[in-house]
């Protein structure tokens, strides 16, 4: 069995909410020092959401001649994070 999905990276979505814990803190900073309308277009440029560019491919299973398998791949298209898993155990037959 396998299967792919599309994630947001973790690595990417740290990068983000530092960026947004800035520029939150930019704004309190502001407020009241600016003039209205400059304050509003700097509320107005918040930081991107990151889209979800982490691909994971994975396959759990049991497979002969008696093992379960778990393999899970990820890797980031936009910031070259990656993360590998493997196990595998012997099934009991009997």
């Amino acid at each position: 069995m396998g299967a792919d999905n599309w994630r947001q990276c973790p690595k990417c979505q740290a990068k983000y909410q530092a960026a947004r814990e800035l520029h939150d803190a930019a704004v309190k900073a502001a407020y009241g020092t600016i003039p209205a309308v400059d304050y509003e277009a700097l509320k107005m440029r918040t930081p991107d959401v990151p889209e979800e560019t982490l691909d994971e491919y994975f396959e759990i299973g049991v497979y002969l001649p008696s093992s379960f398998d778990v393999n899970y791949d990820c890797a980031c298209q936009k910031c070259g994070f990656k993360f590998a898993f493997t196990h595998t155990e012997q099934v009991a037959l009997g």
